[in-house]
């Protein structure tokens, strides 16, 4: 991807391990969400990117494919406050 005239490289297993950051996973289907460890991730799939390991996931509630997945920015403390449209905005 690029942007701003700057290459971006997808988001990959080995990254999210490196910076100790685990995967946030929200259901587009039942809204159940999930944050799962980077590691076991990366030991079953192997370097996969996050859109790769989209395709692969699936609900463990409603068995929905419509998964939405990204860093776990606010569990690893990395942001503070609300990190995606799914949290509730503070009043």
């Amino acid at each position: 991807m690029v942007q701003d005239g700057v290459a971006f490289q997808p988001v990959r297993l080995t990254w999210l391990v490196e910076k100790k950051l685990a995967v946030w996973l929200w259901c587009e289907q039942c809204s159940h969400h999930k944050s799962l460890d980077s590691v076991p991730l990366l030991t079953r799939f192997g370097d996969l990117t996050l859109s790769d390991l989209r395709r692969k996931c699936r609900c463990s509630t409603c068995h929905s494919r419509n998964v939405f997945i990204r860093p776990d920015w606010h569990k690893s403390s990395w942001t503070r406050g609300v990190v995606s449209r799914h949290d509730i905005l503070p009043d």
